[in-house]
């Protein structure tokens, strides 16, 4: 390339960027010029002055928000409304419970007999209640467990849970399938076709093994015998005198007439003591405050009222005091008043005895405190009338 050529081409570059700035200049300089007019004292054109008024017709616009609004809460709605737990905490709670200690679990089904610790506080009617059976088959169950005596119910003590209604017979010697069904009056197939009994090949005359436990299924056992019969000695002034023999040497003399001596050679016992005479007959409640947590059965020939350890207990009518003190049968400290020559009170599992052989009581008076002494599984009353030495039920004759 020649000399002229280079140099014409260095001046056509250097003219194309002159004229590049000067148009950015001019632009600039235009855009000073509008700036200055527009913000010039007057607010708009003709160097400050304002411009001629136009009139604009009123337009009326609505405005349609395409997203719709809630309504705004009142201010005490949404106080009351932060002041609420989240929900997930409630549905947490729900859910996590706090079992309390008396929780009932529902009841499920047992495919055999299960062992049971008494607890403190239990009875009879408790266990039978937590199990789903009658207090009959809790008794009837655990005989040997019990001694035939439902006051030796204690803390400690295990026993058998059938899983139905029934008895749980021991096997005595030779026994048959009949002969057992027939001792609880049911039909020999109900204690074959049991479930519970490993007796699938077994027929009504099939002999078990002395020692073998079986469920009877349906089961009634006998009463007789299960309930604490003192020996009372009863003294009227019609009595003869008792015989005499040289052989044994004379006689002890006779007690005097009226009187009355219960249980003989137990710890508190009285002595001869004259028959009460004052009860009236309307008997009242012994404690102040209770709950039942046993009724009156055969085997239990009264009601246990429970309460706190050292409640007062009071005299259910007026009477004199025939027993005091502690009873080996299970009753512990234990008071028995006399009301008429036929009826007579029993208090037994006392913590204190406040009154003694002999006394004569009022009705309402405080004989002792509320305890859990003797075969008890808790502080509780045990309560009980009778008549002529019989057991009756003590809710038949108290005010209710």
């Amino acid at each position: 390339m020649s000399e002229t050529a280079r140099g014409n081409r260095s001046s056509s570059h250097l003219g194309g960027w002159w004229r590049e700035i000067g148009v950015l200049g001019v632009a600039l300089i235009i855009s000073l010029i509008a700036a200055w007019l527009v913000w010039a004292p007057g607010g708009g054109t003709g160097y400050g002055m304002a411009p001629a008024a136009v009139d604009v017709p009123a337009v009326s616009i609505s405005y349609v928000d395409p997203v719709p609004r809630l309504p705004t809460p009142d201010a005490g709605v949404l106080s009351r409304l932060l002041g609420l737990p989240p929900m997930f905490e409630e549905y947490e709670r729900t859910l996590h419970r706090e079992s309390g200690p008396f929780t009932i679990a529902p009841p499920r089904p047992r495919d055999g007999v299960i062992r049971y610790t008494v607890q403190e506080g239990d009875t009879v009617f408790s266990i039978a209640e937590r199990f789903g059976l009658s207090p009959d088959s809790i008794f009837w169950a655990n005989r040997e467990e019990l001694q035939h005596d439902v006051h030796m119910l204690r803390v400690g003590v295990e026993l058998n849970i059938l899983p139905v209604d029934g008895v749980y017979h021991t096997v005595v010697g030779s026994q048959t399938v009949q002969e057992i069904a027939d001792m609880y009056g049911v039909d020999p197939y109900d204690i074959i076709d049991s479930e519970f009994n490993d007796l699938q090949d077994a027929s009504p005359d099939t002999e078990l093994e002395d020692g073998m436990r079986v469920v009877v299924p349906g089961g009634v056992s006998d009463y007789a015998d299960w309930t604490w019969n003192p020996v009372v000695h009863v003294s009227s002034s019609s009595a003869p005198a008792p015989s005499t023999s040289g052989e044994a040497g004379e006689a002890p003399p006779p007690p005097p007439p009226n009187t009355i001596n219960f249980a003989p050679g137990e710890p508190g016992n009285c002595g001869p003591i004259p028959f009460g005479r004052s009860g009236t007959g309307a008997f009242q409640l012994p404690v102040d405050s209770y709950r039942i947590t046993q009724g009156f059965y055969p085997w239990h020939p009264g009601v246990d009222l429970a309460g706190e350890e050292g409640m007062p207990v009071r005299a259910a009518d007026n009477g004199v005091v025939i027993y005091a003190g502690w009873s080996t049968w299970g009753y512990g400290n234990f008071i028995v008043l006399s009301h008429t020559p036929a009826w007579t009170s029993y208090y037994a599992h006392l913590s204190a005895i406040y009154v003694g052989c002999g006394q004569q009581v009022s009705a309402g008076q405080v004989i002792g405190a509320m305890g859990t002494t003797g075969r008890s599984s808790g502080p509780h009353l045990h309560f009980e009338l009778r008549f002529n030495n019989v057991p009756v039920n003590p809710f038949d004759y108290l005010p209710l």
